[in-house]
């Protein structure tokens, strides 16, 4: 048997991979000690999670009202992968459109999201549709300086064909989002909708995935 000592290995083409990497990235107009705090929290916690979306939601009113749509939303949704949902930072969703109705979110076909057969991984496309809905909550949350703790209690999706380019995520329920984000901060109940996300490949006609979802959301410090 071949023995390789992990002590021989050098850290640094490592560490350039991941120097390259980050310079590709948006810089994050938060403050360092906003989101080392965030990075800081265990998410397995409610206390921890509360406590960092109230930072999220503090810094984006605070401190991105006057970066222009949708580079503060991928500075946010970027810094809510990194802090809080790591598999989010991994397969990098980006926001094309978001606005009071609808929301288009962006994942490219590449290593990452791809499977043995080289489309996108059912996964991957899971994680979309999540972000998608997800993000309309989040978005009206932080606009309003009140965040919310979003889940999702039910997922069924239908997949059409493969995707083999970057696909699409279009929700277009943002006005009922709205509203029950609104419901929820002003019960203090958790409160249930259901949401629709299709998933397109811009070169085809057909959806690779239509996506029937139940969002659930209720406002922080909430029973």
């Amino acid at each position: 048997d071949t023995h390789i000592s992990t002590s021989s290995i050098s850290p640094a083409p490592l560490s350039r991979k991941l120097s390259s990497r980050a310079s590709d990235l948006p810089p994050l107009s938060l403050p360092t000690s906003h989101l080392s705090r965030i990075c800081a929290f265990d998410p397995h916690t409610d206390h921890s999670t509360m406590t960092a979306l109230k930072l999220f939601a503090n810094a984006f009113v605070k401190y991105m009202s006057w970066i222009p749509s949708p580079t503060k939303e991928n500075i946010a949704l970027r810094a809510f992968g990194i802090g809080l949902v790591p598999v989010i930072g991994y397969v990098n969703p980006k926001i094309e459109h978001v606005d009071e109705n609808k929301c288009v979110v962006r994942i490219k076909h590449n290593r990452r999201t791809r499977n043995h057969v080289g489309s996108m991984y059912f996964a991957t496309l899971a994680a979309g549709a999540d972000v998608c809905a997800g993000f309309l909550a989040m978005r009206e949350a932080f606009e309003t300086g009140q965040p919310v703790i979003p889940l999702f209690k039910e997922f069924h999706g239908t997949f059409g064909r493969r995707a083999y380019g970057d696909v699409l995520f279009t929700c277009e329920n943002g006005t009922e989002v709205r509203a029950a984000v609104r419901e929820a901060l002003q019960s203090g109940q958790r409160v249930n909708l259901p949401v629709s996300v299709v998933a397109r490949v811009e070169s085809m006609d057909e959806p690779v995935g239509e996506f029937e979802l139940v969002l659930s959301v209720k406002g922080v410090g909430k029973n």
